[in-house]
């Protein structure tokens, strides 16, 4: 068992794993009290070991940050909290400090043994970053006016988000965050313990974080207004983030800790402010109905403002079709789409988009498909965007950050195949295909693949002949 005490001339505090965040002011001033008489015993008794500190380095340290250090002469390995005063300058520090462990560490006469532990490390601070918006996936319209993409209940929509492209190759990158959403002073954050309207993070690898929300009554994606159009990606519909933050850690010329995600609390909508956007829409084709509009104004936010056009054709580009109808996943080497599953093994579906005869009804055709799992070549397909964004944090944080960056005034992050979503997690879609009508003239390729798109999960369709 640990007590926890205070010695606030160094801004220490030991603390039992038990309490590691309580404090209780008028308990830890008595036990100070008392271990600052022990103190003096315990520096004349032969069991103390005296002058010569055990060194451990506590690394890259934030306020509150706990760091461990090893067994020393038989004492036990114990932890502390360091916490420095908002004047403390950013830097390497060296800070000695001495410990007095509970029953059975006690010397022959029955009073403590203390030992000495010097720390050294590097003081940081924390922060937030706010871009103006992220994407968060992207889901493909089937060919047909009457035809759809049913995911199934529990399919995971979303996708794992890097960062580290915005940071000098000097600094080491990493995420020391999972599933939680942080709140300081009421600027940023859900609580909830990550959840916001059914969206989650965690952590997916050293470098990314994967963020999703799962469907528990699954997702049904229309065609476009007129079967004549076949496949017609400005239907296609990408998921759109309008209020995000993410929280860093900085450690200036050393390192740059990515904690995870937040949501903005100046939002007149609560939570994660996520809207569905058609390609036509973001590219003009389509009109955006005006209470949409509003969401997209963000009025609320006097420092980034609405999303434009140059947010919108960026936007765009997470959909290889858009600017690029001769896109051709056959010949892409990226691997940014490969075959679904089906029993398990990759398969190249084809279904018939073939016009009814005069008189007839079109026919309607069936699949299901599904995936657990992404290929090696699959999981190096990312999608990267760039753009500006502002600082939640003191001006000092501020230029600390910007520091870190490759290219100061924009941040660079990275759509990529996520290990949280695809790994063992069975990915499924029904599809009902409604062939045109004869009365639609349809002209186009009647023979249709089915993909899984790598980077966001969902199931494309591509006019094979």
């Amino acid at each position: 068992m640990w007590f926890e005490t205070e010695i606030s001339s160094n801004g220490i505090r030991f603390t039992s794993t038990k309490h590691v965040r309580r404090h209780r002011p008028v308990l830890a001033r008595l036990l100070f009290a008392v271990f600052g008489l022990v103190s003096i015993a315990a520096h004349a008794l032969p069991c103390f070991p005296g002058s010569d500190p055990v060194t451990q380095n506590a690394g890259n340290v934030v306020q509150g940050e706990r760091v461990c250090y090893p067994s020393y002469s038989g004492g036990p390995a114990g932890c502390a909290i360091l916490n420095f005063n908002s004047n403390v300058a950013w830097g390497p520090f060296t800070i000695t400090v001495e410990t007095y462990p509970g029953y059975p560490y006690l010397c022959p006469d029955g009073t403590q043994r203390g030992y000495f532990v010097k720390f050294t490390g590097f003081y940081g601070g924390v922060g937030y970053t706010r871009p103006k918006w992220q994407v968060l996936g992207l889901i493909y319209a089937p060919p047909g006016t009457h035809s759809t993409t049913t995911y199934s209940s529990g399919y995971l929509n979303g996708t794992s988000e890097s960062v580290s492209q915005s940071f000098q190759n000097t600094l080491t990158v990493k995420v020391t965050a999972e599933g939680t959403y942080s709140n300081p002073g009421g600027l940023g954050g859900g609580g909830g313990g990550g959840n916001s309207v059914g969206w989650t993070q965690e952590t997916d690898s050293s470098t990314a974080v994967s963020i999703q929300d799962q469907d528990s009554s699954g997702i049904i994606v229309p065609g476009p207004v007129s079967s004549a159009a076949g496949v017609d990606h400005d239907y296609d519909i990408v998921y759109v983030w309008l209020n995000p933050e993410l929280s860093f850690a900085v450690f200036p010329g050393t390192e740059v800790d990515f904690q995870g995600f937040a949501y903005d609390q100046r939002d007149t909508v609560t939570g994660m402010d996520v809207v569905p956007l058609t390609i036509g829409q973001l590219k003009g084709t389509q009109t955006i109905p005006s209470d949409l509009q509003a969401r997209l104004e963000r009025t609320w936010d006097t420092t980034l403002g609405a999303l434009n056009s140059a947010d919108f054709a960026s936007i765009v580009s997470a959909d290889p079709f858009a600017n690029n109808p001769s896109f051709n996943p056959n010949t892409d080497t990226s691997g940014r789409f490969e075959f679904p599953e089906i029993n398990g093994a990759p398969q190249d579906l084809i279904f018939n988009y073939i016009p009814a005869a005069p008189g007839e009804q079109p026919s309607t055709e069936t699949y299901t498909s599904s995936y657990n799992s992404t290929s090696t070549l699959g999981q190096g397909a990312k999608n990267t965007f760039q753009l500006g964004f502002s600082i939640d944090g003191s001006v000092t944080y501020g230029n600390a950050f910007k520091a870190t960056l490759t290219v100061s005034d924009d941040l660079t992050w990275t759509n990529q195949w996520s290990h949280a979503i695809t790994n063992g997690t069975l990915q499924t879609a029904n599809f009902t295909i409604v062939g045109p009508a004869s009365t639609d003239n349809y002209t186009g390729p009647t023979a249709m693949q089915v993909w899984k798109d790598n980077v966001y999960g969902s199931f494309m369709f591509f006019p094979e002949n």
